[in-house]
């Protein structure tokens, strides 16, 4: 199947002109998009240099999805068509420590019920097959109740993200689940480009229930992050000029998150379904995540079995914790 970012030649003349004549029109300094009634801005310092924000001029209009990424296109419509508010000016912070590592094979794992085996990865990893290299990937699931088991603070991150199967070439974005013994839960939305940590996005809230859904993208030196709460009626649309280029893997992934270069106990989350998961390919080529996929369970240091990742059913994947597992070393 094509996909939709693939415009008609006239199509792509138009918007070129669109965007040459707003630009000529535009004071000095300005950032304009494909459209006069998008902007796009320098996101605040502490969400880091090179990163910028797309977003509806107007804050009470839909996001223009010609001005997009083009594989960005049928998520931003899901957006507005449940008539969501674009943030405009995210607050970040750095989160010292934390880290979401690309997968690391789980040892001496003899009978594992998946594909594969990691120590901190659980889910599906897709290479693309005869299809090209992934270069778009997106979900949908609910945030969800943690339990603390064990040990100190107990830690999920949920996520999709290009490479890092095999490699540290990841990019990806994703919620932060948190559970510590007697406290509240911590949800928040993040993402990362490896080796940097965690970059958290302090103002768009996520809860417990919520339905939320992320894509992440990379084509010519730029990521694109795209955050949504369909709850909260929030998304948040991320560009991130860099010169890193992400390993060739679209991800699916339920993990638990490097902390201070060790993995902590993962917490009890219960079951995890990525719903409406698919990805794109530079062959323009659009995939369930099957296929070139493969599923992950997740094991600890002593083998002993954290999460299991059930065989893909079409656009949904499903994981179901197993136990908090052992703090080991990255």
């Amino acid at each position: 199947m094509q996909r939709s970012k693939r415009a008609t030649l006239s199509a792509m003349v138009a918007a070129s002109m669109v965007s040459i004549i707003a630009t000529l029109a535009a004071p000095a300094g300005a950032t304009v998009a494909a459209d006069q009634g998008v902007s796009e801005t320098p996101a605040a310092a502490s969400c880091g240099a090179g990163t910028t924000v797309l977003a509806p001029t107007d804050p009470g209009d839909p996001l223009d999805a010609s001005a997009v990424d083009p594989a960005m296109v049928n998520m931003v419509e899901k957006a507005n068509a449940q008539g969501v508010t674009w943030v405009s000016d995210p607050s970040c912070e750095s989160v010292p420590s934390t880290q979401n590592a690309e997968g690391a094979s789980a040892p001496n794992v003899s009978s594992v019920a998946a594909d594969t085996s990691s120590l901190n990865w659980s889910g599906y990893y897709s290479v693309g097959g005869t299809g090209g290299t992934p270069d778009y990937v997106t979900a949908d699931w609910t945030v969800p109740n943690v339990l603390w088991t064990a040990g100190g603070t107990n830690y999920l991150s949920v996520w999709t993200g290009l490479g890092g199967w095999g490699n540290s070439h990841l990019v990806q974005t994703g919620t932060e689940s948190n559970q510590a013994s007697g406290a509240s839960q911590v949800n928040y939305w993040w993402w990362e480009i490896l080796p940097a940590n965690q970059t958290e996005v302090t103002n768009v809230p996520i809860h417990n229930g919520d339905s939320v859904g992320s894509a992440t993208s990379w084509s010519n030196g730029v990521a694109t992050f795209l955050m949504c709460n369909y709850t909260d009626s929030t998304c948040l649309y991320v560009n991130k000029a860099t010169s890193y280029t992400p390993g060739a893997t679209a991800d699916f992934i339920a993990e638990r998150t490097e902390i201070n270069g060790n993995y902590p106990v993962l917490a009890d989350f219960g079951t995890l379904v990525f719903s409406d998961a698919s990805y794109e390919t530079t062959a323009g080529s659009s995939h369930n995540p099957a296929h070139g996929g493969y599923s992950v369970d997740m094991y600890d240091v002593n083998s002993l079995h954290l999460a299991h990742t059930q065989p893909a059913d079409g656009t949904d994947i499903t994981v179901v914790w197993k136990h908090g597992g052992a703090v080991s070393k990255g």
